[in-house]
């Protein structure tokens, strides 16, 4: 995710704290996970992903990847680059005061675009 922690996120988004206002949102939570387990390891990436294969060939470096975005074309690209990458999905979201967890592609199971194949 390219985009950095603002003042107007901290309500909704729990990860992050006003201390990292202006730091990457991606960064800011690996700090934020690193505070209560530092026996993890984890490798936050600042920037947009441009493309599937791009996004594919970082993934193939993971065993699992994380998607926590909040726009549709983003979460479709990630889930066609997981599938490229053969790498399981673990996609949350949020909106208001309900939440989603969803694993995807993951032994066999299906994928984002297999389980809503219109894009919204």
């Amino acid at each position: 995710d390219g985009d950095t922690v603002g003042m107007s996120n901290l309500h909704r988004q729990i990860g992050h704290s006003w201390r990292h206002v202006g730091m990457g949102k991606a960064s800011s939570l690996a700090q934020a996970c690193l505070a209560v387990n530092n026996s993890i390891s984890l490798e936050p990436h600042d920037f947009r992903l441009s493309s599937v294969e791009e996004a594919a060939a970082l993934m193939r470096r993971y065993d699992v990847v994380v998607d926590c975005t909040d726009a549709p074309p983003s979460r479709y690209l990630l889930n066609d680059a997981a599938l490229l990458a053969g790498r399981p999905l673990v996609a949350a979201s949020a909106v208001g005061l309900s939440g989603q967890l969803a694993v995807y592609n993951f032994e066999g199971g299906p994928c984002l675009r297999c389980a809503f194949p219109i894009f919204p």
